[in-house]
């Protein structure tokens, strides 16, 4: 019993000193982060959906999914069942592939049964054309579609209007000729919104198999080119976007307001990304929050207020002027972070 006790003592203070280094090595940054990210008007209230209070509304209780797994492709991936059964008021997930038993041997796991998700989630057969997939989708709320071409979305979004989905996230990948600014599927959101269906389009280019938090990303308005590793701020040997990074947008937007009847792209983040996500992860933010903040053009106007310390740094430097202080007196609060 002692020696059980004192290796639980020793593992509780060498996890102890590996955050405080982590922490005090990022210091400098999180400070940084903090400014910046007050300097925006985003609070909570536009982020997370309430009934009353914090309490989550819990709209969408049958989720389908499409694009985790695929035999042809030989791919399947259970990040997105088990993030939408965390969240605890999902009745049923059913996921849409070309061959259910590929997709059961591959998404049935330990993990799985012990969460309980085994429960609750379904497998059906579908091919890519308008009445099989509307087929599908019956008796379900909302459909998450992932690896969606743009040669696809129009037949995605008239199966969409056909079945009795109320919400659509659908993950789009285009190619480089496809990647540049106001590419924004004007025809398919008119489409969509005529019928009710409250959608989520999320532009991305491409994808490295990686696990979640691994290295920064950038979600930007619909109107912008997509993030890439051109970028000349990018940071040097960063890597592309990671798929459980572009997972946790997609399970995460299917119920935020915020993301209603929008389109957004998504690709690796520069330093600037990485001292956000620094600071958010070192406040103990849950992921929907995170996300939350990101969704739209916050780290535009982050990057702006950036660029505009920088300059007015190097303008001080050069005119031998004191160096600039901090901003937090320049930039107005919105108060969210006041703690």
């Amino acid at each position: 019993l002692l020696f059980k006790k004192l290796f639980f003592f020793v593992i509780l203070v060498a996890s102890a000193s590996v955050g405080s280094y982590k922490l005090n090595g990022n210091y400098a940054k999180i400070s940084r982060a903090k400014i910046l990210l007050a300097s925006t008007s985003t609070s909570v209230a536009d982020i997370i959906p309430t009934s009353s209070g914090n309490v989550p509304v819990r709209e969408f209780k049958k989720v389908a999914i499409s694009g985790f797994a695929s035999s042809s492709n030989n791919f399947a991936d259970n990040f997105v069942p088990l993030s939408l059964f965390a969240k605890d008021f999902t009745e049923s997930i059913k996921v849409l592939t070309d061959n259910v038993k590929f997709a059961r041997k591959r998404l049935v796991s330990p993990a799985t049964v012990y969460s309980g998700l085994a429960d609750v989630i379904l497998f059906e057969e579908f091919d890519t054309n308008e009445d099989s997939i509307s087929n599908a989708l019956q008796g379900t709320d909302a459909w998450i579609a992932f690896n969606v071409t743009s040669s696809l979305l129009p037949i995605f979004a008239a199966a969409a209007v056909k079945s009795s989905v109320k919400r659509v996230v659908f993950a789009v990948q285009l190619q480089n000729d496809e990647s540049g600014p106001d590419v924004c599927f004007s025809p398919i959101c008119e489409q969509l919104s005529a019928a009710g269906v409250l959608y989520t389009i999320v532009k991305y280019g491409e994808l490295r198999p990686m696990g979640e938090g691994k290295y920064p990303y950038r979600i930007v308005r619909g109107a912008l080119p997509i993030p890439s590793l051109t970028r000349s701020n990018s940071p040097v040997g960063s890597f592309p976007l990671s798929t459980q990074d572009l997972y946790r947008v997609l399970a995460e937007a299917v119920d935020l307001p915020k993301t209603y009847n929008n389109v957004y792209g998504i690709g690796p983040g520069t330093t600037l990304d990485s001292e956000i996500l620094i600071y958010m992860k070192s406040q103990g933010w849950p992921e929907r929050i995170q996300v939350g903040l990101l969704m739209g053009d916050m780290m535009e106007k982050i990057e702006q207020k950036y660029e505009a310390l920088l300059r007015g740094q190097r303008s001080a430097a050069e005119s031998g002027a004191a160096p600039v202080a901090a901003p937090a007196a320049a930039l107005p609060s919105s108060g969210f972070f006041s703690n």
